[in-house]
């Protein structure tokens, strides 16, 4: 959970600084964190 808010905390900062590359690269680096977690949760599971 921590490392979740600390994400959510660096894309608040991106977007309060109105870089537009960085707030992309940020939702696309823990779109692929999130999507990570759940194979390995799914694999983990099974």
């Amino acid at each position: 959970m921590k490392r979740t808010r600390i994400g959510y905390f660096s894309l608040n900062a991106s977007s309060a600084k109105g870089s537009e590359r960085m707030k992309k690269l940020t939702k696309m680096v823990v779109t692929i964190i999130q999507e990570g977690l759940l194979v390995y949760n799914y694999c983990y599971a099974a």
